[in-house]
């Protein structure tokens, strides 16, 4: 049986052998070094920015390990937490110019032009954007965990334990590494549930139906895709967003999930059968190395890592005690072909009917930036709406599940005279509405009212059905 790979710290060779020879010849240059780093979330979400952070902290403690032998290194790491895009060019500005930073690290996504457009303007300063691709400067890097890997084995997991062979997956944006991640479980999905695979086929043995929500973190918006993904039927879920709601929902709602970011059965039990998780700590200990050595711009140095099961960036949660040993077993199978070298995408990867890498394996480049689809088989339900997106104001919904293919639709009606359209109280978020029937002194006189108008004073809407008001004469009406 292949060892566990479960959520584990950096790996044996960092630093580096040559941070190592540096420092015993006395190369180091010490100094005072800071990096900063910046969070689009909260480093307390549990989800993408807690791991960023965990790898921080751990990159930091390598560093004052490496350099315990000289006194006079100072080394220091910051953070900035919910940083909106709009305001992370300012405050890079004030990192730089302010507080003289060497390194900054963005993680997340949504500040690829900003840290771009920095890099530019602060050609002293060591940039690394984590999940972009821009290229070409030389104080500019990209880094990446092959966490598409780890989808699969949870995918396959997901496979193998699925009732229904029905399984959800909450989508953030449509972007490569998050399709990336789609396919990765797809495939592991069938492989899970015993598909035959072949070099120009993948048998379908089990659904993966996606739901999207047009961002990474809106918590309302997690819970409710997870919700109609239930509804269509799945029985596990999964999901490439930042919050803890997905299989939050699912733990409420007696059905099972795997994790993402972090091993989510510490806060969430054993319904969460695995998690793919993200080490960050290698990769940002070997850039604050460079960084700090003044190697980053170095001729030939890589500056775009992408990192994966044999660097023990992307890794497998221990599995859930509800996981049968067969499965684990098979589980651990696939663990050991990752970490000796295979990739998940040396499966056929097929679009439109046709095997995009027929007898290979796909290249890095293609992947960063060329896919950008879903593979055949996978149901992709559209974008997640909510009823008051759909409906607009004077009207009533019914929610449509259509299982075959998947699909949540509404149905919207206008709300009948003497009738305006309510908004749930506490829901206003997602809008639900219903039609009610107009308070005594009000009125709706046709359909369609987004709200029932007041009667004139001296007028009534009693005994007119809430469609008029009229004329009190002698307590009744005229």
């Amino acid at each position: 049986m292949a060892p566990s790979v479960g959520l584990r710290g950096p790996r044996a060779d960092f630093p580096s052998p040559l941070f190592l020879v540096l420092l015993a010849l006395g190369c180091t240059d010490a100094r005072r070094f800071h990096a900063a780093y910046l969070f689009s979330g909260e480093i307390s979400d549990f989800g993408w920015s807690y791991t960023h952070n965990i790898g921080r902290t751990a990159a930091h403690r390598q560093m004052l390990a490496a350099l315990a032998g000289d006194p006079a290194a100072e080394i220091k790491t910051s953070i900035e937490e919910s940083l909106a895009p709009e305001a992370a060019y300012a405050k890079i500005e004030a990192l730089v110019e302010d507080e003289a930073v060497d390194m900054i690290v963005a993680a997340s996504f949504v500040f690829h032009d900003v840290m771009f457009e920095a890099a530019r303007a602060f050609p002293n300063t060591d940039f690394v954007h984590v999940s972009g691709y821009y290229s070409g400067l030389e104080n500019f890097a990209t880094i990446h965990g092959r966490l598409y890997q780890a989808r699969y084995v949870s995918g396959f997991v997901a496979g193998a334990m699925s009732a229904r062979k029905r399984i959800g997956y909450v989508a953030s944006v449509p972007i490569p590494e998050v399709y990336r991640g789609i396919n990765a479980y797809y495939l592991g999905a069938q492989a899970g549930a015993g598909a035959a695979i072949t070099a120009s086929a993948v048998e379908h043995k089990v659904d993966v139906v996606v739901r999207w929500i047009g961002t990474f973190y809106d918590p309302v918006k997690e819970a409710a895709a997870a919700a109609e993904l239930h509804a269509l039927g799945c029985d596990v879920l999964a999901y490439h967003t930042d919050s803890v709601e997905v299989p939050k929902y699912a733990k409420e709602h007696g059905i099972q999930s795997v994790g993402s970011n972090a091993d989510m059965r510490a806060s969430m039990g054993e319904s969460v059968l695995t998690s793919a998780n993200y080490n960050w700590a290698p990769l940002f200990t070997e850039m604050m190395n460079r960084s700090y050595f003044g190697t980053f711009a170095a001729p030939g140095a890589d500056r775009a890592l992408f990192y994966g099961y044999g660097h023990g960036v992307a890794v497998s949660a221990d599995p859930s005690f509800r996981v049968p040993r067969d499965v684990v077993a098979r589980m651990r199978h696939e663990e050991a072909r990752l970490l000796a070298g295979w990739d998940v995408f040396c499966l056929p990867v097929l679009r439109s009917g046709a095997v995009v890498n027929p007898g290979a394996c796909l290249p890095t480049p293609y992947m960063l930036t060329n896919m950008t689809f879903t593979v055949d088989g996978v149901a992709d339900s559209g974008a997640l709406k909510f009823a008051g997106e759909v409906c607009g104001n004077g009207t009533s919904y019914t929610r449509v599940v259509q299982h075959a293919p998947p699909r949540i639709t509404y149905q919207c009606a206008l709300c009948r005279e003497g009738y305006a359209f309510f908004l749930v109280p506490g829901e206003e978020r997602g809008r639900p509405q219903e039609c009610v029937a107009c308070l005594p002194g009000t009125y709706a006189a046709r359909p369609g009212m987004s709200a029932c108008a007041p009667c004139p004073a001296g007028t009534t809407n009693v005994g007119l059905a809430n469609r008029e008001c009229a004329e009190r004469i002698g307590g009744g009406l005229s």
